[in-house]
């Protein structure tokens, strides 16, 4: 069974320090233990972020541990690079198709703006 842990989360960017020592928590981030003292944040502090809505605490389920199938999650994500490769492989051919058409296009547009251009002088000659 799942257990209820409370954690915090950045509501805004929380910035603090300068230059080298900066430290950029951005929005939806969790507040860390290692992040908090980073930010070089007390208690009190944490407590004002939280009452002006700067940093929300949020209930989340912790799955227990127990033994894991990783080979069904590892299937899983092999199955899907495979389905991803084939819509590459599809959408590559596809561009390379358009590609291919679109140069005959210019093709045929070069040929009949020659040959109206060789027609056009023709005419004006006689």
């Amino acid at each position: 069974m799942a257990s209820s842990k409370t954690i915090r989360v950045a509501a805004v960017q929380l910035i603090s320090g300068t230059g080298d020592s900066k430290v950029v928590v951005n929005p939806g981030e969790e507040l860390t233990k290692a992040k908090i003292k980073d930010l070089g944040y007390k208690a009190e502090d944490l407590a004002a972020l939280i009452a002006r809505g700067q940093v929300v605490e949020q209930d989340v389920r912790v799955a227990e541990g127990g033994a894991v199938d990783e080979s069904a999650a590892l299937a899983a994500a092999e199955a899907k690079v495979t389905d991803l490769e084939k819509k590459l492989a599809a959408e590559t051919k596809r561009a390379n198709d358009a590609e291919a058409a679109l140069a005959d296009l210019q093709k045929q547009i070069d040929e009949a703006q020659a040959n109206a251009g060789a027609n056009g002088g023709a005419a004006k000659s006689s």
